[in-house]
């Protein structure tokens, strides 16, 4: 997990719980409790929380301001994931047939992915994910179908996924914050995991689209196991054990070459 990304793993639980203790955060992000109060120091000075004897606890602000994803956060993002992102996305839009009905996850994955299809040929995009579905009114020609529900303002994700109990999904792209031989596929968002049990029924065939990065990591919590996802989309620099595990379970690996 990237510092980054460490980061707002901690806005998140911050903002759920309203305080969090050292030794709990060290545990869940699997990082030392000296690097936990560095973050915290970090999160202090932007004033999202305010450090106590073995933790912090959260400032409540005024309706409408940004706590969990303050301007020095975006763009860091920017500069950082989002150029890890866009070097794997090109290969996962050629996935994509003239036609097809696809999901994006909403995340720097999904926000990359629909960049590549400007050009791409007439299909339908499914999201949850209020940026994505702007750039694809905006930008393309392809149809476009959002699911709705509450939108949480960090995010710009929709909570609320029933609605693709009457969809038929060709492909459903999505992406992971840690890839572990013995975890599996983990994620930071609890509603992440929801979202992709839903996917799993609904979708013909589901592509995690994660850089060599994210693996052997995790986050918080479990999404699937490694043998769920049948094709994944990376780069060349996947750790060699998990190209071995994926073809050794007949799962389809897509890499791209780039840098």
């Amino acid at each position: 997990m990237f510092g980054i990304e460490r980061l707002q793993a901690i806005r998140v639980l911050v903002k759920e719980k309203k305080s969090v203790e050292v030794t709990y955060l060290s545990k869940e992000l699997n990082v030392s409790e000296v690097t936990i109060r560095r973050d915290l120091d970090k999160l202090e000075k932007e004033g999202l929380v305010e450090k106590t004897y073995g933790g912090a606890i959260l400032i409540e602000k005024d309706h409408g301001s940004s706590i969990v994803n303050p301007p020095q956060y975006q763009n860091d993002v920017e500069s950082e994931v989002n150029q890890i992102f866009s070097k794997i996305t090109g290969v996962a839009a050629k996935l994509i047939e003239q036609g097809d009905t696809v999901f994006v996850g909403g995340s720097t994955m999904g926000i990359e992915l629909v960049k590549c299809l400007v050009e791409s040929k007439e299909m339908i995009v499914v999201t949850n994910n209020i940026e994505i579905g702007m750039f694809i009114y905006k930008e393309t020609n392809h149809k476009l179908v959002m699911i709705g529900g509450e939108i949480d303002m960090g995010s710009g994700n929709a909570s609320e996924f029933d609605q693709l109990d009457e969809l038929l999904i060709e492909k459903a792209f999505i992406t992971a914050d840690g890839v572990d031989l013995q975890y599996g596929y983990t994620v930071n968002e609890k509603n992440e995991v929801r979202l992709y049990k839903k996917l799993e029924k609904v979708s013909r065939d589901v592509i995690l689209v994660v850089p060599s990065e994210r693996y052997d990591k995790r986050g918080l919590t479990k999404m699937a196991p490694l043998s769920s996802i049948m094709t994944i989309v990376s780069d060349k620099e996947m750790p060699d054990e998990f190209k071995a595990y994926y073809f050794e379970n007949n799962i389809k690996v897509h890499t791209s070459m780039l840098n």
